[in-house]
């Protein structure tokens, strides 16, 4: 019996990174990593093959956030750049196949088992129809899958519909950027910051982090800002349903 060859797979954002080795649909020497202890791709790929693969791995794929148009590739949200060409001279002699991270995502859900999903509502899509990724991190990714083929969009810049609940919100924020607020300004990393910004008492923002925010259950403002995030992301998730037509369900990761 011929063993598969491994292949190295990574899924790459501003902030993070989620390296694992794989010869099929399962996954091994899985490994989280802040991109702040590396100085670039580079030195993060090489630290993790020196440290995490037994044997030489010859091939790669990598899921970057940043748009995959040329040989090189400049991430969006962070100071991060690299050569395709010349990651594949010193990493991946075989291959390499760079994507961007969303699209890597949406490619995934053709094989994900049901027991990887928490479904949320009663009601059941048929699995054929049309999908939406919906992705929140340091920025907000969108993705539509239409059979076999994944449709990237830049629909996390649409502009905020006004509502009873987030009118002030939106209107502090015009105000403090001379712009109107996208969905990606509030469902993303620093959006949680910028509705806590807003309706937290003076000097009370200054050296709290998202995650913190998040993971508070006492405090009024918290506990105020996972309302309206919700309440945002409700009407997110349903315009993109609609203008999508997505009857395959909506997948949030």
């Amino acid at each position: 019996m011929v063993k598969r060859k491994q292949t190295l797979i990574a899924d790459i954002g501003a902030t993070n990174a989620r390296i694992a080795l794989t010869s099929g649909k399962s996954f091994k020497k899985t490994e989280y990593f802040s991109l702040d202890q590396f100085d670039s791709i580079e030195s993060l790929l090489k630290y993790y093959l020196d440290n995490f693969a037994n044997k030489e791995i010859s091939k790669g794929i990598l899921g970057v956030a940043a748009p995959v148009l040329k040989d090189r590739v400049e991430f969006v949200n962070t100071n991060i750049s690299f050569s395709k060409r010349a990651l594949q001279n010193r990493f991946f002699k075989e291959d390499l196949i760079v994507l961007n991270d969303l699209v890597l995502q949406a490619y995934a859900l053709q094989s994900i088992r049901k027991n990887d999903l928490l479904e949320i509502g009663n009601i059941k899509s048929p699995q054929k129809k049309i999908k939406i990724l919906v992705v929140p991190g340091t920025g907000l990714g969108v993705s539509g899958i239409v059979g076999d083929e994944v449709v990237p969009s830049e629909a996390g810049h649409l502009e905020i519909s006004y509502s009873n609940d987030t009118s002030f919100l939106l209107e502090k924020f015009a105000k403090e950027f001379n712009r109107p607020a996208t969905y990606e300004d509030f469902l993303s990393g620093k959006g949680v910051k910028s509705i806590y910004r807003i309706i937290a008492k003076e000097g009370r923002d200054n050296e709290v982090k998202s995650e913190d925010i998040l993971n508070e259950v006492r405090s009024p403002e918290s506990i105020r800002v996972k309302e309206l995030l919700n309440k945002i992301l409700a009407d997110y998730l349903r315009s993109l349903a609609l203008i999508w037509g997505s009857t395959g369900g909506i997948f949030l990761a």
